[in-house]
Formats: C-alpha cells, structure tokens, sequence
C-alpha cells in the first residue's frame, strides 16, 4: 500500500525530501547487478545488495509450463 500511497503524492523535491526523512528501503531489480556494482555504490554510498540466483533447471521447467516453446528450448531439453 505505501508503494500504491507514494504514486498518488505530488513528485519533485518534496518527495525527494519525504523518502530522505523516512529512511525509506528503496527495492530494485537489477539484472547482473554485482557486476557494476562498483558503479551502484559510487552513486549510493550506503546502498545494500542482495544477490539471487536461481537454479536454471527450474527457469526452464517454469518456460516450459508457461508454454515458451521454440528453438531456445528445444536445444536446452
């Protein structure tokens, strides 16, 4: 609900300062995020990261229940 909340505050520098008074945690998903991580803490200092992996057995199981079907597949199984 605080995520649904914020889109409806007005933005611009008050917002800013509001997640700033807050200590706010800030979610993001960043796709190979560790290897530029020099990058993400050099623009946010006290930025924490946590990794996850998962097992790619079953990122192809899920693709083949979903129904993702082609060449990518069919090579892999």
């Amino acid at each position: 609900m605080d995520y649904i909340q914020r889109l409806l505050q007005p933005d611009g520098d008050k917002a800013l300062a509001d997640l700033e008074s807050q200590s706010t945690i800030f979610s993001m998903m960043i796709h190979n995020g560790l290897w530029h991580s020099n990058l993400w803490l050099k623009a946010l200092p006290t930025a924490k990261m946590i990794h996850m992996q998962r097992n790619p057995v079953e990122i192809v199981y899920s693709w083949i229940g979903k129904g993702y079907v082609g060449n990518f597949i069919s090579a892999i199984v």
